[in-house]
């Protein structure tokens, strides 16, 4: 499915994010001998616009160069400012929202696998980044990182590579320093979750009950609440609604479809119940919300 914001911006001009039913997120390399991507994401605060739980297969790097996001890493709650640099290890679930106001982002994705010589992936990398536990970290941002980093949001032709190429490298030292390793339990805890999640993402406009999400993920209906508390701070239940009202959106500035049909198709039975859930969620009704921010 196509989710039509944020928007993104990079060397090939503006862009929107895809997302498979997966949750997998697909963004195209700089080219096919070059496995990195660098982008940039604007949100629009009154719109509330916001990424919704997803993964990649790439690693990625993010730095919030103008305002600042609530950003969640696996259930981890991360206040991301320009003071920070943020790497998302790959196949991880992340998403992302603004706090006051609009906020700008760079990402750079990258296939490590592909990027670096095989001795420094087999004695270095790979024990990192092929740890379950290891799901992300956050670094301080240094002045030379910085320059780095607002190089490649200049958009002037292509990156420089050999810059951000240098950038990894000292990120990825910094991170196999001082990371001591997870558990067994942490990569069972996230396969767990991922697949109760997959199943809802796949039925969220169906009267889904607890206990089929928890037979789906072949765990009890209270593993599951620990689940989905850990990895998203919310129940089963407010998640899902949280998602229909997510896509509703999506439906509402990304067509031109009647909200009754939008209002069926995410589950809602009556139309004032979902008006009403879709104006306390996103401060405004579904036809004033596509009049502001619809791309008609």
């Amino acid at each position: 499915m196509t989710v039509p914001f944020p928007k993104c911006e990079g060397i090939q001009g503006e862009f929107y994010l895809t997302v498979d039913d997966k949750l997998h997120e697909h963004v195209a390399p700089l080219s096919d001998d070059l496995p990195l991507s660098v982008y940039t994401q604007s949100y629009r605060h009154a719109a509330r616009e916001h990424i919704p739980l997803h993964w990649h297969s790439d690693v990625q790097l993010t730095w919030v160069y103008e305002g600042a996001l609530d950003y969640t890493v696996e259930g981890g709650s991360l206040a991301l400012t320009p003071d920070d640099l943020l790497l998302v290890n790959a196949g991880h679930l992340h998403g992302s929202r603004t706090v006051q106001g609009d906020t700008r982002t760079l990402c750079i994705n990258f296939a490590s696998e592909q990027l670096f010589p095989p001795a420094l992936l087999r004695r270095y990398i790979c024990p990192l980044l092929e740890d379950a536990a290891f799901s992300h970290a956050v670094l301080p941002l240094r002045a030379e990182w910085s320059e780095i980093l607002r190089g490649c949001c200049a958009w002037e032709g292509e990156p420089d590579c050999f810059a951000v190429y240098e950038l990894l490298v000292q990120v990825l030292r910094e991170l196999t320093r001082s990371f001591r390793g997870g558990t067994e339990k942490d990569g069972e805890d996230a396969r767990l979750f991922q697949t109760a999640l997959r199943y809802l993402h796949e039925h969220y406009s169906e009267p889904l009950s607890a206990g089929q999400l928890a037979s789906a993920a072949a765990v009890n209906r209270t593993m599951l609440s620990v689940l989905f508390k850990k990895y998203t701070g919310m129940t089963p239940t407010r998640y899902r609604n949280e998602y229909r009202l997510y896509m509703a959106k999506s439906m509402i500035v990304g067509t031109d479809r009647p909200i009754t049909e939008i209002c069926a198709e995410t589950g809602y039975n009556q139309l004032s119940h979902f008006i009403e859930q879709f104006r306390l969620r996103y401060g405004a009704s579904p036809l004033q919300y596509r009049k502001r921010y619809g791309a008609g």
